[in-house]
C-alpha cells in the first residue's frame, strides 16, 4: 500500500517549488503587541525563519502571506 500526503507519493515533494505561509497565526502565535507609539509588533520563532532560508538557499520561492495590512518599508529584512 503507497501512502500519499496531498497527493505526493512516498515523500516525494521534489516538484514543489513555491512554499505559501500564512503569517497569523501560523508563523506566530497570534499575539500582537500594541506598543507604546501605538505600532504593532508579532513575534516569529527564529527556527521558522531559519527554515525559510533553507528553503531559499535550495533555489527555492517562497510568499509570505497576511489578512492585516503593513508597510512594506518597515518590514523586517
Amino acid at each position: 500500500m503507497r501512502i500519499t500526503l496531498f497527493g505526493f507519493q512516498n515523500g516525494n515533494f521534489n516538484n514543489i517549488k513555491l512554499l505559501v505561509l500564512d503569517v497569523d497565526g501560523v508563523m506566530t502565535d497570534g499575539t500582537i503587541t500594541i506598543n507604546a507609539d501605538g505600532s504593532e509588533s508579532k513575534s516569529f520563532n527564529t527556527l521558522d525563519g531559519h527554515g525559510i532560508k533553507m528553503w531559499q538557499r535550495a533555489g527555492l520561492k517562497v510568499a509570505i502571506l497576511s489578512g492585516r495590512t503593513f508597510r512594506a518599508d518597515t518590514a523586517p529584512g
